[in-house]
Order: structure tokens, then C-alpha cells, then sequence
């Protein structure tokens, strides 16, 4: 008879979990408004309060067009911190006053890079 002790492995995929759980309730209970969004402007993923600020679920954000949901625009506005980053890979900061979203902010683009482009 052929047998394999799986403990380890389950045990490594119960730490890999909670660990997912952690970061995503961690995440969802930030109150600043956070998304992640790809090179194209779409929303790969949104906290909670950033959902409730655009009026929709965190699940029915991702796939939306930022500037479209943010700004009401059919492109991105010329102070953009993500278009800069798109362009230097670099992390940019700015003021804005947008008033969907009911006030005053400073928006930060910061590039996630895989461990290759560090």
C-alpha cells in the first residue's frame, strides 16, 4: 500500500488562507480609499470605502475605467498620478478636488513591480 502524509501540506495551505483572509479583511477596513488599477485604468480591485464612495459593491468595481467612475472623463486628466507612474515607474502624488467623490484628496500612485523589475 501507497500512502503520502498530507498534514504538512494542509497545514501550509490553512496558514496560506488565513493569511489571504488577514490581508483582505486588513484591506477592506482601511478607510482611505484604495484601488489597485492595471496599465490600462482598469480597477482590479477596491477597497470598501473606496467602492461605497463610487456608489457600487467592491466586486462590481473592479473592470471599471478610473477616470471614467472618478473623474466622469473619456480620459485621464493631466495631472494623473497613474499616468505618471505609467511613464516612470516612479511614485507620484497629488491634490485633487473631486466632487464625485465628495471632497478633497491626495492621490498616490505607487507601482507594484514583480521581484525581476526591483
Amino acid at each position: 500500500m501507497f500512502g503520502k502524509d498530507i498534514t504538512e501540506r494542509k497545514r501550509a495551505e490553512q496558514e496560506l488562507w488565513q493569511a489571504k483572509n488577514d490581508w483582505e479583511r486588513t484591506f477592506d477596513s482601511v478607510p482611505d480609499l484604495i484601488a489597485v488599477i492595471d496599465k490600462k485604468y482598469r480597477i482590479v480591485r477596491a477597497n470598501r470605502a473606496m467602492a461605497q464612495q463610487l456608489g457600487v459593491t467592491p466586486e462590481a468595481a473592479v473592470g471599471l475605467i478610473c477616470y471614467e467612475c472618478v473623474h466622469g472623463t473619456k480620459s485621464p486628466l493631466s495631472h494623473c498620478p497613474h499616468s505618471k507612474t505609467l511613464e516612470d515607474c516612479k511614485e507620484h502624488v497629488a491634490e485633487a478636488c473631486e466632487p464625485r467623490l465628495g471632497g478633497d484628496f491626495i492621490v498616490g500612485a505607487t507601482p507594484l513591480m514583480n521581484e525581476k523589475a526591483r
